[in-house]
């Protein structure tokens, strides 16, 4: 069934790439075989954005880069500032090869007077600002974490690539319960305004994605939508990660008909081995 694609600002080809986040390399195969264009590794058990256990990680990277994945970008979750010493933090992105960048989650920080600080640190401890993303959550009350402002400008202070705004909360809320379509919209838009390519995510349901495609965001996460049963920390699933694709497919075609479109848009980047 074909469908009409979503405008945005007067665009209708606008739309964004997948983003799913994986567990082990078995979820990885699965990603990889959809046809899945950002691969991001994270343990689902440790929060909103767990850490995973570097051996699991550094084994995926590895699989890659034997397999000559170059085109497809590779991330890493490394769970809340506040929680792990940055010595640590600094220690574990060294095991990567330059082609991974990391994910730092803000959570605690709002009454920090040292969080900017020590993000920048990180930053050049990793050893290239566009290996850094800093991570909004949309619900910053609950989680004590900073601003979107307050994020926007530490990340240009770092000089980041990317943003992510995601949720913190695993609680059934996603990221439509604290933001409107139309906030969204205005949110990327600063942020490309200040150079900065984003990504969402949050809970978002896979019958939300057609409608989110066309809002500006590059890439759009998803990793409970896909899993087999409701839970985020089971496996996942190759029909739903290609539902997923399909949604976010110029044009658009019914996963259960004759064809669907994958999405094929490449990462752009300064870092080597990754198209960022």
């Amino acid at each position: 069934m074909q469908t009409t694609t979503p405008m945005v600002n007067g665009d209708p080809n606008r739309t964004a790439g997948l983003l799913v986040s994986v567990q082990n390399e078995g979820e990885f195969r699965i990603a990889l075989r959809a046809g899945v264009r950002w691969i991001d590794v994270k343990d689902p058990s440790r929060g909103a954005l767990g850490c995973p256990e570097i051996d699991v990680a550094t084994g995926i990277q590895r699989t890659m880069i034997l397999e000559n994945t170059a085109d497809i970008h590779f991330s890493v979750a490394l769970g809340e500032l506040s929680e792990t010493p940055l010595n640590d933090l600094i220690h574990y992105t060294g095991s990567f090869a330059d082609s991974a960048v990391f994910k730092i989650a803000l959570s605690n920080c709002c009454n920090r007077t040292d969080w900017r600080g020590l993000a920048t640190t990180l930053a050049k401890g990793i050893g290239n600002p566009n290996r850094l993303i800093l991570v909004h959550y949309a619900d910053a009350n609950e989680s004590a974490a900073p601003s979107w402002r307050e994020i926007l400008l530490t990340a240009r202070e770092i000089g980041s690539e990317y943003l992510l705004i995601d949720t913190w909360g695993k609680n059934g809320r996603s990221l439509l319960d604290f933001y409107s379509v139309e906030a969204l919209q205005s949110m990327i838009a600063e942020a490309n305004a200040f150079g900065f390519r984003v990504a969402i995510a949050g809970s978002l349901p896979l019958e939300a994605l057609r409608s989110l495609a066309s809002l500006g965001a590059d890439w759009i996460g998803v990793r409970g939508a896909v899993c087999d049963g409701p839970h985020r920390t089971g496996s996942i699933c190759e029909t739903k990660v290609s539902i997923a694709l399909a949604k976010l497919a110029k044009p658009f075609v019914d996963p259960c008909g004759l064809h669907v479109q994958r999405s094929s848009q490449k990462i752009q980047s300064n870092t080597a081995g990754a198209n960022l």
